[in-house]
């Protein structure tokens, strides 16, 4: 569907106008639209051993626990547990430091991380 603007006289998609309007009546559009997911500490919401792999079964030595703020470094898909099969790669940011991987519903604030 297209449609002609009476001031400017240009042919525009009605999906774009749309899809514009909708964004600037929500915020999306701006300085710093992004800003509050792509930035920012994320926090566990529940304590958590840190795996060596996207499954319980893996195992893992260091918990990161409720409250303590940590580092999203990846996310992949791993086994269904807690709710989903969504796990992230996570460096507790308290000594000695470890990392490893954690449901991603244990993790609050999240950001925006690539696939590992």
């Amino acid at each position: 569907m297209f449609r002609i603007l009476k001031k400017s006289g240009r042919v525009v998609g009605g999906a774009a106008v749309g899809t514009a309007l909708l964004m600037s009546s929500v915020g999306l559009v701006g300085r710093g639209a992004i800003s509050a997911q792509a930035s920012g500490t994320s926090v566990m919401v529940q304590t958590e051993t840190l795996h060596y792999a996207p499954t319980t079964a893996s195992g893992g030595v260091w918990s990161a626990y409720s409250g303590k703020p940590v580092q999203m470094e990846c996310w992949t898909h791993g086994q269904y547990y807690d709710g989903g099969a969504k796990w992230f790669y996570v460096e507790d940011l308290y000594y000695p430091f470890p990392s490893g991987y954690v449901p991603a519903n244990s993790v609050g604030h999240q950001t925006i991380v690539g696939l590992c």
